[in-house]
């Protein structure tokens, strides 16, 4: 929008509007056009020439009040006409309307004077001149702006260009178009006239355009031979001799009409083709919209080293108006192996999807256990057996925590959680089955070895209840233990002998 009011606000449209503003405001002020006769502007239904008027009238013309309404009313058979009659004695106008009726009527012999041309409308002219310059204009500024995109020489110098001329393409294109309306209403506005001027009145006739409801046409030719026909008539009656002794004229050259038509065809074809190349370079100058799905959400996203921003919480970014082209796609995310593909966006493209699953990043880490030759186990998939040194390299551990076994016959397993955020060594040392019962045996005498310390040290403080327990959990450890056994004893009896 700001790149259209721009076109408008330069002096590519200011210069032919003021040029041509007092051309447009003269044809209006001028108001309606000098009128040959004296009648209302009529719709043309009939027009007949009869050259024996023996029979009949010479000359009638037909015609009805222009608009629906009064198309509407001559349906209905409401008098709504004008009618115009010559015969070989007089001349009659009669005009009906929903007022009333008027009927002139006007010997030949009175007739000093006949009278028959057409007028078209001066500002519809006018305009079409108006929207033929800006449309010109507007063409013209396109050429500044593909001297920039030359200039420039980058991708986004030629897309902005691009769509800059596109808008001012359909622009021009808009201004020829109403040019071509004023032209065709310049055309449609033709109106003929065909009267008289009899002796000390003024002149008198009937006004017509073409119908199109009708399929009614003004052919001048008929209306030039129409009068005269009409001047032969009032020749004849002011001479008083038969129509056939008055010379007849020779009739009318008809117009070349084939470089008019020529001409039209070409107006046509240049307002399709100059559309077609708008509606192209707009297309192309929209691009393609580009859709980046990455996973994880979050993932930062760069389009030939330019940063283009975040996927949303679902994993999308949308970029619009990518040109059609090669491109280099990279997405980046922390704990994540970056991404990187070349797309190419084809000339017909107009939507791509780019679609990618970052992997963690790994690292190696080594595992160095005692005895050699244990197995490990990570994440609950095997890594391998340790070497007769003790030692096994995992490659490719991915970032972050995981668990880790380690085995060996005759030894206890051993289980514990490593945490990766870069290339380490993990120690591990397992115990024999032999050793490690032996430590868990005296593991478990000194946890109830701890019990009976602190059961005694609370039956001294005569806190019998927390003794008890401590007895208790003792018990459970080693239900045959006899000190806690006897402890355990003591305590009940001096709880009965004092009643607690």
């Amino acid at each position: 929008m700001g790149t259209l009011f721009g076109v408008f606000a330069s002096g590519i449209v200011l210069l032919p509007t003021l040029l041509l503003a007092a051309l447009i405001t003269f044809a209006a002020a001028r108001g309606s056009r000098n009128k040959y006769v004296a009648s209302t502007s009529t719709v043309l239904e009939r027009f007949l020439i009869n050259p024996s008027p023996s029979e009949g009238p010479a000359i009638y013309i037909s015609g009805r009040y222009k608009g629906l309404i009064a198309w509407l009313l001559t349906n209905l058979g409401m008098e709504t006409r004008i009618e115009l009659t010559v015969t070989s004695k007089y001349l009659s106008l009669r005009q009906a309307s929903l007022a009333g009726m008027k009927i002139d009527y006007i010997p030949l012999s009175r007739i000093r004077a006949t009278i028959c041309g057409y007028q078209q409308s001066l500002l519809a002219f006018f305009l079409a001149v108006f929207f033929s310059l800006n449309g010109l204009w507007m063409l013209l500024g396109a050429l500044p702006l593909l001297v920039h995109g030359i200039s420039e020489n980058t991708e986004y110098g030629w897309q902005t260009t691009d769509k800059d001329i596109s808008v001012v393409l359909f622009v021009a294109f808009c201004w020829l178009l109403g040019a071509g309306a004023a032209m065709l209403a310049y055309h449609l506005s033709k109106r003929a006239a065909l009267g008289v001027r009899a002796v000390g009145e003024s002149a008198v006739g009937i006004v017509f355009k073409r119908s199109l409801v009708e399929g009614q046409v003004i052919d001048l030719e008929m209306a030039e031979r129409g009068t005269a026909l009409l001047n032969r008539l009032v020749q004849a009656a002011a001479d008083n001799v038969p129509l056939d002794q008055v010379l007849a004229l020779p009739p009318p050259q008809s117009p070349e009409k084939g470089r008019g038509v020529l001409r039209a065809w070409m107006a046509i074809a240049g307002y399709a083709a100059l559309f077609i190349v708008a509606s192209v370079l707009a297309w192309y100058g929209n691009g393609v919209d580009l859709k980046v799905n990455a996973m994880p959400a979050g993932s930062s996203v760069w389009l030939d080293n330019q940063f283009f921003g975040v996927t949303n919480d679902n994993g999308t970014l949308a970029i619009p108006h990518v040109l059609r082209q090669g491109h280099d796609v990279r997405i980046w995310h922390q704990d994540y192996q970056p991404y990187v593909q070349h797309i190419i966006l084809g000339k017909m493209a107009s939507f791509y999807d780019v679609t990618a699953h970052l992997a963690l990043l790994n690292y190696p880490v080594t595992v160095i256990t005692w005895p050699p030759s244990s197995v490990v186990v990570l994440d609950g998939k095997d890594g391998g057996m340790t070497n007769g040194g003790g030692a096994l390299l995992l490659p490719n551990v991915d970032r972050g925590i995981h668990q880790l076994v380690v085995s060996h016959q005759g030894y206890r397993d051993a289980t514990g959680t490593i945490r990766v955020y870069g290339r380490s060594t993990i120690r591990i040392e397992l115990l024999n089955l032999a050793e490690a019962a032996r430590q868990e045996a005296e593991a478990h005498q000194r946890e109830i070895n701890e019990h009976l310390d602190r059961a005694r040290a609370l039956f001294h403080q005569a806190q019998y209840q927390s003794a008890q327990d401590e007895c208790d959990a003792a018990l459970k450890l080693d239900p045959a233990n006899a000190a806690a056994q006897a402890l355990k004893k003591q305590i009940e009896q001096t709880r009965k002998i004092l009643g607690r």
